[in-house]
């Protein structure tokens, strides 16, 4: 909230893009500092740096720190990460006045008995953007094939953790976000979905989404409860950011269904105990439990499924998927088109 107070403080405005809303964030820190030192209401920077040389050490850091999934700093560790920037960096600037003036003189920086972070994260994912943005053709892409990765790799990867980034990226870095990131996933989830060995669409997504069930069975003193989840499998993590809105209203199909109509609920008994975890009350015990398709099981399951449902969902995933395909082709060709044409008239 008050990054949305001094930024309406200083434009009387709030952008609708986010990489606008931050450029003035950061402006109106560097200038509310300006012009408070003038009246001596706070202490002037220490470290000698412009706001450009400022935004350049930080756009690094944040980079570096940020798919390190750090987000609160000792000073060791800044003290490593500004070693390696003034290494690649033609600028000098003691560490230790460095970050007294984030903290004191700026304020993007706040410190909490020793642990410092971004006065708010979104400020280190907007660095981080503009770090992304602002790199060469080769490593830019590498950046966004290394983001495609981490999905695929990082199983507990949240979206949320990650969404605000890529919001910023598709703002600042459209042409880039899209070829290298957005297109290349949606050809990756075409391959994968059309490479399901399945006779329809239908069958297709389903089994795209699950292999099988766990069943996480609570075993105490006055209770054996048994919950079955789907099981998902390993090919939705890379392309998750694309198909998320289809495959979560199937998921939540699904669950609804396993836990209110007790489809399946006759196979308990195919369950083999793959492993166990005891929790440090000896009273009760959870066991995970997996039961993974065959294609008789599948075929089974499958027919079981509120068929208008799965057809109607499925219908939209795949013209989803088709026509974004399309524009977003149409999308790359047209601005390569217009940047050539422009260049031709000089």
């Amino acid at each position: 909230m008050s990054l949305y107070l001094l930024t309406f403080q200083n434009y009387a405005s709030i952008p609708d893009k986010k990489y606008i809303f931050y450029r003035r964030v950061i402006n109106a820190l560097f200038s509310e500092h300006d012009s408070k030192t003038k009246l001596g209401f706070v202490r002037e920077k220490q470290c000698g740096l412009d706001q450009e040389q400022f935004e350049e050490i930080l756009k690094s850091f944040s980079f570096l720190s940020y798919f390190e999934s750090e987000f609160v700093f000792d000073s060791d560790y800044i003290m490593k990460k500004l070693k390696i920037i003034k290494s690649k960096k033609s600028i000098e600037f003691d560490n230790n006045s460095f970050i007294t003036d984030l903290k004191s003189a700026i304020s993007l920086w706040v410190d909490d008995d020793g642990e410092i972070s971004f006065s708010h994260r979104s400020l280190q994912e907007y660095f981080t953007a503009l770090f992304i943005s602002e790199l060469k053709e080769t490593e830019n892409r590498r950046v966004y094939e290394k983001i495609i990765n981490k999905f695929d790799t990082k199983h507990n990867l949240l979206i949320r953790e990650i969404e605000n980034l890529l919001l910023l990226l598709k703002e600042i870095d459209l042409y880039n976000y899209t070829q290298y990131f957005h297109y290349n996933l949606l050809l990756t989830l075409k391959k994968d979905f059309e490479s399901i060995p399945q006779d329809t669409n239908e069958k297709k997504l389903v089994r795209f989404f699950m292999e099988g069930f766990v069943n996480r069975r609570l075993i105490s003193k006055s209770n054996d409860s048994i919950n079955i989840f789907p099981m998902r499998t390993a090919l939705l993590r890379k392309t998750i950011y694309i198909h998320i809105p289809f495959t979560k209203k199937l998921n939540e199909y699904l669950i609804q269904e396993l836990k209110d109509n007790k489809i399946f609920d006759y196979k308990i008994d195919n369950f083999v105990n793959s492993k166990t975890k005891r929790q440090t009350d000896a009273s009760f015990k959870l066991v995970t439990s997996h039961l993974e398709f065959t294609d008789e099981l599948f075929d089974e399951f499958f027919n079981l499924l509120d068929q208008d449902f799965i057809s109607q969902l499925t219908k939209e995933f795949v013209l989803f998927l088709d026509t974004e395909i399309l524009e977003t082709e149409e999308f790359i060709k047209e601005t390569k088109t217009n940047e050539k044409d422009l260049v031709d008239l000089i």
